[in-house]
């Protein structure tokens, strides 16, 4: 499957939930507190905003992530790039990323930002689980400043 934007998926999790994730400009992925199997396009896109994470193209393929509808009109929230870190894996130092540019920051400046990294279509499925069982996930804890 091609990656375009505005396409919804139906995630099909390990209980008898779904979640649910809008393609946004590659590779990013809107995720909603919305775990109903029967939830409308509408009463998606209507819930809360989970989190915004860039998902691996894998995602496409997996067969739990089912394409519900393509979205003509992205929500105006979703059409600007958010603000993400990076961490300097030699130096340590930290950077803020944005529209493909970067700029130096403080630890304290990432705090509450995701990494700039692309998730796998497993981790993310562990991340919303735990996020459903009330528990912090082990790969966002890891990915933090």
């Amino acid at each position: 499957m091609r990656w375009k934007a505005g396409k919804l998926f139906k995630i099909q999790m390990d209980s008898e939930v779904c979640a649910y994730a809008l393609a946004l400009q590659e590779p990013e992925f809107a995720f909603f507190n919305c775990f109903a199997p029967s939830a409308s396009p509408q009463e998606v896109l209507a819930s809360e905003l989970l989190w915004r994470l860039w998902v691996t193209r894998k995602a496409l393929k997996d067969p739990t992530w089912k394409l519900l509808c393509q979205c003509k009109d992205i929500p105006e929230k979703f059409q600007n790039e958010v603000t993400r870190f990076k961490k300097d894996p030699l130096s340590g130092k930290y950077s803020l990323y944005i529209n493909d540019s970067e700029i130096s920051a403080t630890k304290e400046q990432c705090f509450g930002l995701e990494r700039a990294a692309a998730w796998s279509p497993e981790h993310v499925k562990d991340r919303l689980n735990d996020h459903i069982k009330g528990i912090e996930n082990i790969w966002e804890v890891s990915l933090r400043p």
